[in-house]
């Protein structure tokens, strides 16, 4: 007795699972068994039984079976909690035991095919489905000595798997076999018809594999006349079962456009929408074989009288008018009426199917934006900036919404209108002036983490300010009250508006702190206009010189060069020369950056030669300069400073 326990408990400990030290040993919960490898009493008493009779060998095979029935088990329960690749180990466990073991080398075949789509190589597991179902082909045949339901499902697996495999030819071949094999099995009276209607329909897995193989030979350069024959009659056989109709009228259509019979192909497509009017595969098929948007557009004009319920009709209706509107857009003709049409149809559409609520909306913003754009070529600014400023009222953010080489966002489009205005101030329109300073300050504060936004408003401001002194200076107050009042009225705006863009200047500055470009700008504003605050002009501009002349040596050891950022510098140097030669006096410093800055370039420093250096040499000789000889540089007129 003691002998035959002691085998038993060497059989059973041979198969079970290694326990890591300090895990408890397996616990029986009951009868059934649980999912490790230990055995149930009764399965325990069995081959204890088998044992004590003498029968060694049977005993063990009796433990495989146990054993493989439990790995079995345990990948079923992973299959239907959807933990596809926890069923792999089972199933490799219980093939380790018995690799003849049908259910289990179907299981396995079935998972591979299951896991394939989410791997990064799904060619691998596709090739290991085929393997696994062609060995439970022939597992299933040695044990039952026929062919039957087994190698039929077998067959039919194996082309899909072997398709996605890329391994077209013996994805047809797999298929034609397994027709061959239903119609014996047929006249055998052997077919289980209800199990071949539960698996994959035979007509779509062949239908699938000849067109494979049909446009493999296309790209070869061959006609594939008779896998193009072959391929459409197992496709209009599919077209009789109602849940491949669509897909096979779908693919007849493809098949009809490869061959180059594109009236059939066009024809079978509207057979398709007939079907399934709400189907996206179908829109998208017959959208493609028109072509052309406004034939687009007006089929589906057609279409929404029709189904005047189903919101895909009124997206591809949209679409099409947006499309034909842009491609004429680029081409130069300005077709703004065509892109509100679009919104109207992308508005109808959401109203139907909030579902489609957030591409319905960046729609209708890409519409305005178009719009606007179409507004600003036309050089109605206003009417532009309306259609840019629409965008928000659409969505948050809606004016960022852009088409990514085709149709910039609000923002950039609202920057040109900025810029547009700008250019009229330049010509002495101040109207224009305040129109641009209104928005660029509305784009700083949209995107308030955007560097060159606040120094775009700030330069904006900055000649809009200078406009506005130039007015007021043309005007120079005299006896006449009226005269004397425009000029203060002009003055003071002058000085309102140099105000916001040294706001505008420092934020930009305090955003971009190593711009060598933006933070020379910043002290500038409070060097030559505001000139209230020497020390926070000289931190600025020190700032600059610091930064650029680090990032300046780091591309001369790189073996680079920036003539943008060399001009910038020396732009820092020479402010810097002019405050050390009036706000801050220190003229030697002042020498120092001057020099520096000629020795920058990379233009000639006309301002430098011209004025500040013989101001400064007479400065140097101990000459006292009048503060009027810096007149027209930098602004003289503080009042209330």
């Amino acid at each position: 007795m003691t002998w035959i326990l002691a085998s038993l408990l060497v059989i059973t400990n041979a198969y079970a699972v290694p326990q890591q030290d300090g895990d408890a040993p397996a616990v029986v919960a009951d009868q059934e068994g649980t999912d490790d490898d230990s055995l149930t009493p009764v399965q325990i008493e069995e081959v204890a039984a088998l044992l004590r009779a003498g029968h060694l060998e049977l005993a063990r095979r009796t433990i495989d079976g146990f054993l493989v029935d439990r790995h079995v088990r345990t990948a079923r329960k992973a299959l239907a909690g959807g933990q596809v690749r926890n069923a792999l180990e089972p199933l490799d466990a219980a093939l380790r035991i018995d690799a003849e073991h049908v259910e289990a080398l179907l299981l396995r075949a079935r998972v591979a095919l299951l896991a394939a789509p989410n791997d990064s190589s799904p060619a691998f597991f596709y090739d290991d489905a085929a393997n696994f179902y062609e060995r439970a082909s022939r597992a299933d045949y040695a044990a039952n000595g026929k062919l039957g339901m087994v190698q039929y499902d077998c067959l039919l697996n194996s082309s899909i798997a072997l398709r996605m495999a890329n391994q077209g030819d013996k994805a047809l071949e797999a298929a034609r076999r397994a027709n061959l094999l239903r119609d014996r099995l047929r006249e055998q009276q052997a077919f289980d018809e209800v199990a071949g209607e539960q698996g994959p329909a035979l007509e779509r897995v062949w239908a699938e594999a000849a067109f494979g193989e049909y446009v493999a030979a296309r790209n070869r350069g061959d006609e594939g006349t008779d896998l193009d024959r072959e391929t459409q009659d197992k496709l209009e056989l599919c077209t009789s079962r109602p849940a491949d109709r669509v897909w096979a009228l779908l693919q007849l259509s493809n098949l009809h456009q490869w061959a180059g019979r594109m009236e059939q192909s066009l024809d079978l497509a509207e057979r398709a929408l007939e079907f399934a009017p709400a189907d996206l595969q179908a829109h998208a098929r017959l959208a493609q074989l028109i072509g052309d948007n406004d034939a687009i557009a007006a089929r589906y004009a057609q279409f929404r009288k029709t189904h005047p319920n189903e919101p895909i009709g009124w997206w591809y209706g949209g679409s099409a008018l947006f499309t034909s509107g842009l491609d004429a857009y680029e081409s130069g003709t300005l077709l703004p009426d065509r892109f509100r049409e679009a919104e109207a149809l992308f508005k109808s559409c959401l109203d139907l199917e909030p579902a489609y609520a957030q591409d319905c909306k960046n729609q209708i913003c890409l519409c305005r934006a178009a719009r606007g754009w179409c507004h600003l070529f036309g050089e109605d600014l206003v009417a532009a900036q309306g259609a840019f400023e629409s965008m928000e009222a659409v969505q948050p953010r809606g004016m960022t919404v852009e088409l990514a080489g085709r149709i910039s966002s609000g923002v950039v489009g609202l920057s040109q209108v900025a810029g547009a205005h700008h250019a009229l101030v330049l010509t002495g329109d101040l109207e224009a002036g305040v129109q641009a300073c209104g928005i660029a300050d509305t784009l700083r504060r949209y995107e308030p983490t955007d560097a060159n936004l606040a120094n775009n408003a700030g330069f904006v401001y900055r000649d809009t300010a200078v406009a506005f002194e130039t007015a007021a200076r043309s005007v120079r107050p005299g006896t006449d009250a009226a005269d004397s009042a425009a000029f203060e009225r002009l003055r003071r705006k002058a000085i309102e508006l140099m105000d916001q863009s040294w706001e505008a200047y420092q934020r930009a500055s305090a955003l971009a702190p190593t711009d060598v470009r933006i933070v020379n700008d910043a002290g500038l504003i409070m060097l030559y206009y505001v000139r209230t605050d020497a020390r926070e002009a000289e931190r600025l501009l020190q700032q600059s010189v610091t930064n650029g002349e680090q990032q300046l040596q780091d591309l001369e050891d790189a073996g680079e060069t920036d003539v943008v950022l060399v001009e910038a510098l020396g732009d820092a140097y020479e402010n810097l020369g002019l405050l050390h030669m009036t706000l801050l006096p220190d003229l030697d410093k002042a020498k120092q950056h001057l020099e520096r800055s000629l020795e920058l370039g990379p233009y000639p420093r006309g301002i430098i030669l011209q004025r500040l250096r013989p101001i400064l040499e007479r400065m140097l000789a101990g000459e006292t300069v009048d503060e009027a000889e810096f007149d027209g540089i930098v602004w003289l007129h503080a009042p209330g400073r």
